[in-house]
């Protein structure tokens, strides 16, 4: 690896991470890199402490002694600290009282974290007045939050962090579900994440949505899209995700700006695709070899550059149509290795 130049090597370090960043990172191999040389080191720690994930990788609660291990290395190394990009945290868990106070400690030490993922809290029935004021007194302005949550402290984590540009927002409303009010979306919203059943118990600011381009949609009812047309302005997004069913030829016809649609359910009815597509994506979730929706992209959007499947043998049906009209074709590992503006961690 000596003959090759520094810059290759940071490439091949990179690949490490790009590789695995959709699931669980590649720790393990990052930190054998990190103990090469000093070259490698630096590059190796910046991605090792990029993202801060549960230990497990599946969204379980963190030990306490896992949490202090991570606070002392961060602490007798703060250039470490710098590097952190996205944090996936378990507050007010009342489990116990320094599982909660690790976790703040961690988002204090971390100057430069732009994505936060608040992981669900079942227990929780009331808001910690101290806790709050220590998280209003850290200096962040997250890009990116993730709030799986009941609807109340949704709402009051938002108030905390107005300002956010990606939001992914999933309600369980466990407790007082019918005595509980609207989640305020902030205007400053770019791209939106949310089950569509969702949509009504969100409250839209005055001026509506103007900045947002990106929407993320799980279970639309489409036949009665009220909701969702007063929530997402279809005429100004750039990308629309849609996970089952696939919109209506009326739904297509707002679509008037967008650049992006992925699904992971094909058309049941035939329709016409705008023409503004850049890139489609058929990322299913079987092994399905129907080729007609891509074949629809390719009649229907003369700008079409980028077409992505999530299975390699339906990439294979695909190529001879992508290459007679120079469409790029690419393969994701799932739905979710396909990168999004939530994303802020990924490189």
């Amino acid at each position: 690896m000596s003959t090759l130049p520094l810059d290759i090597q940071v490439i091949i370090i990179e690949l490490v991470y790009r590789s695995s960043q959709h699931l669980a990172v590649d720790y393990p191999t990052l930190l054998a890199s990190a103990l090469v040389c000093r070259a490698w080191r630096d590059i190796a720690q910046r991605l090792l402490f990029r993202r801060i994930p549960f230990p497990d990788g599946n969204y379980q609660w963190k030990p306490v002694s896992t949490i202090e291990l991570l606070l002392r290395t961060l602490r007798t190394s703060p250039h470490l600290a710098v590097h952190v990009r996205a944090i996936h945290l378990t507050l007010w868990c009342r489990r116990s009282i320094a599982e909660d106070t690790a976790n703040i400690d961690l988002l204090e030490l971390c100057p430069h974290v732009t994505g936060i993922f608040f992981a669900e809290s079942l227990f929780v029935k009331a808001w910690d007045p101290h806790m709050e004021a220590r998280l209003r007194a850290i200096p962040l302005r997250p890009l990116s939050l993730k709030v799986w949550d009941e609807r109340w402290l949704v709402s009051r984590i938002l108030e905390m962090w107005p300002s956010p540009r990606a939001l992914e927002v999933l309600l369980r409303d466990i407790f007082n579900s019918d005595h509980v009010g609207l989640v305020p979306v902030p205007s400053s919203i770019e791209a939106l994440s949310l089950p569509a059943a969702d949509a009504p118990k969100m409250l839209l600011p005055v001026n509506g949505l103007p900045a947002l381009r990106h929407l993320d949609l799980l279970r639309p009812v489409w036949a009665i899209a009220g909701s969702l047309r007063t929530l997402a302005p279809f005429t100004r997004l750039k990308t629309l995700s849609i996970q089952e069913p696939f919109p209506p030829q009326e739904i297509l016809d707002e679509l008037g700006q967008v650049e992006s649609i992925v699904c992971d359910e094909l058309p049941v009815e035939v329709v016409v695709l705008p023409r503004t597509l850049r890139h489609t994506g058929c990322h299913l979730f079987n092994n399905c070899m129907e080729t007609s929706f891509l074949e629809l992209a390719l009649r229907t959007a003369d700008g079409l550059q980028l077409s992505t499947c999530t299975f390699v043998e339906l990439l294979k049906t695909m190529e001879a149509g992508c290459r007679d009209r120079g469409v790029d074709l690419a393969l994701y590992e799932s739905w979710d290795s396909f990168p999004s503006a939530h994303h802020v961690d990924w490189i």
